[in-house]
């Protein structure tokens, strides 16, 4: 009942908070949403047959990504004044908010029973190092939180053998952001054979739906325009400050080396690739030579560590948001699990660790300036934040 009680608290520091913050954002003039506008706009353009694609909603930014599918969703609320609309929105992600903590911490002390203690200081701790990448999510509306929760929520339906209601919601994660397909070869080792059929299901099914709206031939033309928008959209892979490519080329600078384009991108990926698939078949093959005692706990801890990892590392293999790396929301509560539980951990890790999480959410604006804060956006160094806490998780 204790820790029942303990979480309530905290959900309610979170909704305390959350109506804070909306309260500002009017107060202040900048309860706008941009992101959700161009969801809003877009979708009724989608439904009126005028184009969803190439074409601004808003800010220099604004343009619509995702798969026609994905405005699905959104027809509801197109029917209500921006006002209400965008309202609701902001109350449907901050219930994911609550949403995400409270499933991501059931799930970590599902693998990891050392959460049972410290899961208050976890709490805590996360929010305050994703508060700033919380802020921004709120403030521009986008879908960031409903991914997050999409595969903690799938996470923890695997971890039960809940492989057909799993794939599914991954299926539809994928809808909206095809990247999440790089859970597919571990699903595989992994055998969920039944969850990759659910996932390949669901985005046959997503893909033909709008058919059913705005016809096969106009979809078709959708789906193609949604293609060339992506390309678009990933053409300066290499250049992106926050990317792993970008990076590398930071460190082979040194050298006076520097590589671009769509081949160096692709051979970044497959050393990835190869690295996560090696790391995946080790821990396989731990499994063999554990007691069948043990073997259960072992098994539920790497494929959790895992499947965060990967979800986590997304934003830093193509152009995006600085609020997308709120996928690795998840991640950051196992690694506070663990500074705060493992007293073992070498000193050196434990400085890397905080070092990644202040790059990861230390750029808040008005407290480090305004030119600092340019500077490490500019520079890239959430992006080495992030890779630093899924480098030290494995």
């Amino acid at each position: 009942m204790k820790k029942y009680k303990s979480l309530l608290k905290f959900e309610f520091f979170l909704i305390v908070l959350l109506v804070l913050f909306y309260i500002m954002e009017l107060i202040n003039n900048r309860f706008w949403l941009n992101d959700f506008k161009v969801y809003y706009l877009a979708v009724q353009n989608f439904i009126n047959g005028l184009p969803i694609y190439k074409y601004s909603f808003g800010l220099d930014s604004g343009y619509y990504k995702y798969s026609p599918f994905a405005l699905i969703p959104f027809i509801p609320v197109s029917f209500l004044p921006y006002f209400w609309a965008s309202t609701l929105y902001y109350i449907i992600i901050a219930a994911s908010i609550i949403l995400v903590v409270k499933i991501s911490i059931q799930t970590l002390k599902t693998a990891f029973p050392f959460f049972e203690d410290k899961s208050q200081a976890v709490l805590y701790l996360t929010t305050l190092v994703i508060l700033a990448h919380l802020h921004r999510e709120l403030h521009m509306g986008n879908v960031n939180l409903f991914m997050t929760l999409i595969y903690v929520f799938s996470l923890k339906l695997l971890l039960d053998d809940k492989q057909n209601a799993a794939g599914i919601l991954m299926g539809v994660g994928m809808l909206f952001k095809p990247h999440f397909i790089a859970l597919l070869p571990f699903l595989f080792i992994y055998k969920k054979y039944k969850s990759v059929g659910f996932i390949v299901m669901t985005i046959i099914i997503g893909l033909l739906l709008p058919s059913i709206i705005i016809g096969f031939n106009t979809n078709n033309e959708l789906l193609n325009s949604w293609v060339a928008m992506m390309k678009m959209h990933n053409v300066n892979l290499s250049l992106f400050p926050d990317t792993i490519y970008a990076w590398i080329n930071k460190l082979l600078s040194v050298f006076s080396l520097n590589f671009e384009g769509n081949i160096y991108v692709l051979i970044i990926v497959a050393i990835i690739a190869i690295k996560y698939l090696v790391f995946i078949l080790l821990n396989k093959n731990k499994e063999k030579n554990i007691d069948s005692t043990k073997a259960i706990a072992f098994y539920k801890q790497h494929f959790t560590i895992t499947f965060l990892m990967i979800i986590a590392f997304i934003p830093n293999l193509t152009v995006t948001d600085s609020q997308h790396y709120l996928f690795c929301l998840p991640l950051i509560m196992l690694l506070m699990g663990y500074l705060l539980y493992n007293k073992n951990i070498p000193l050196i890790m434990k400085a890397i660790a905080i070092i990644g999480l202040v790059l990861y959410g230390g750029n808040w604006h008005d407290l480090v300036g305004h030119n600092l804060s340019v500077y490490l956006t500019n520079n890239g160094f959430l992006g080495l934040g992030n890779i630093i806490i899924v480098t030290i998780s494995g």
